[in-house]
């Protein structure tokens, strides 16, 4: 489950969210523009909607998280990263990046 702390910060815009953990979390609709995400776990958390253009998620865990395809990944650098089965980051519109 999501650290509570870390949920409280990305659904406040906080864009340093390196290590969060928001597993299990619910950031429907929220607005994660040119956030570091680096090593985050996202693990099954609900991104309905949610604004994810420019973020880093770079080794980020991604893995089971839901209404991904309803996220905006313009420009989102990855690499390293942990995608739920069958989910395609480059026609989402992320970048593979590996430095």
């Amino acid at each position: 489950m999501a650290n509570k702390k870390d949920e409280k910060r990305a659904k406040a815009g906080d864009k340093h969210l390196s290590w969060a953990d928001l597993s299990g979390a619910d950031l429907t609709m929220v607005d994660l523009r040119a956030a570091d995400l680096t090593m985050a776990n996202l693990a099954r958390a609900n991104l309905g909607g949610a604004d994810l253009r420019g973020a880093d998620l770079r080794a980020a865990n991604l893995a089971g998280a839901t209404n991904l395809t309803d996220a905006d990944l313009t420009g989102a650098k990855y690499a390293k990263t942990h995608w739920p089965v069958g989910f395609d980051p480059e026609k989402a519109g992320a970048i593979e990046r590996l430095e």
